[in-house]
């Protein structure tokens, strides 16, 4: 299996994530990657955005989290 990113966001009080994009193509070394995450969030607030590798070992082999404010 190949490995790939899947992006979620969340924001707070949601019970489901307000954007998704999955199987982003991640191969290689110093390979580049972006995506554009359509979300139905409730703006002002504050989202999480969780991008996560995964397809060899297991599902989740690294991931990254960060916050925006909309």
């Amino acid at each position: 299996m190949d490995e790939s990113l899947d992006i979620r966001v969340r924001q707070l009080g949601r019970e489901q994530p307000v954007g998704t994009v999955g199987r982003i193509p991640a191969g290689g070394m110093d390979m580049p990657w972006s995506a554009t995450v359509p979300i139905d969030a409730s703006c002002p607030g504050t989202l999480t955005v969780a991008v996560a590798t995964g397809g060899h070992g297991t599902d989740v082999e690294r991931f990254a989290i960060t916050g925006v404010h909309c």
